[in-house]
């Protein structure tokens, strides 16, 4: 997809009747997507220039990094879906306007402290890229990543609870939900939900033959 396709009014598969629900702005540089505090005040606008380089870039001063949709994220919840930069983030929420989503700038932004902001959900998904720097997985042809360098891994080691959202190799989320559509999301959603109901079971079997063990091995070796 072209990075300028001003004469349809598109950004990334978007109309700009779209984008501006997100208070995204077309510009003669390129589209601005800004990023709002927690309480809606604009904290910093992200560029993306029109000839795509560089790929993108922050105006203004210097700051500390913030999680993209914060604004409209509710503090607490049934179900929040963390995704990886800001129009996978612009998908989900058209596709899905009553599921929170909190976007992360990018595969090495993560901070730990991040995880406060989805700690009262009872379910978190994580939608990552289908590639090394996203969730850790090798390509064809690519070589192979350090394990725990994908923002998954790094996710998941704040967030151990995060359900895994398993995309298509080398597509995001943005990709497949403008590609195959919603009802192909909701599979790989409930790929995800299958795959922790059977991780939860592997861990409860595997507690209680440790308990079992615990009863009838070591009361024998004691005695012996």
């Amino acid at each position: 997809m072209g990075e300028d396709t001003r004469k349809e009014q598109r950004w990334k598969g978007f109309a700009d009747k779209e984008l501006a629900a997100f208070g995204i702005k077309r510009r003669e540089a390129g589209m601005e997507v800004p990023y709002f505090t927690r309480d809606g005040k604009l904290y910093r606008v992200k560029r993306f220039p029109w000839g795509g380089e560089p790929r993108s870039c922050w105006l203004g001063a210097s700051k500390p990094q913030l999680p993209y949709g914060l604004w409209r994220l509710p503090p607490a919840g049934d179900a929040v879906i963390l995704t990886e930069g800001e129009t996978d983030l612009i998908a989900l929420s058209l596709a899905f306007p009553k599921v929170p989503v909190l976007g992360i700038p990018g595969a090495d932004s993560w901070e730990t402290e991040w995880r406060a902001y989805v700690a009262d959900y009872r379910r978190v998904y994580l939608s990552f890229d289908g590639d090394p720097s996203g969730d850790g997985r090798v390509l064809p042809g690519k070589r192979p990543r350090k394990i725990g360098t994908g923002l998954f891994e790094k996710v998941r080691a704040d967030i151990p609870e995060g359900r895994y959202v398993m995309l298509p190799d080398g597509a995001d989320t943005r990709d497949v939900l403008q590609r195959l559509g919603k009802a192909a999301y909701k599979v790989l959603v409930e790929l995800a939900d299958r795959g922790w109901e059977e991780k939860v079971a592997r861990e409860a079997m595997n507690a209680a033959v440790l308990r079992r063990h615990r009863q009838v091995v070591e009361p024998w070796d004691r005695q012996a």
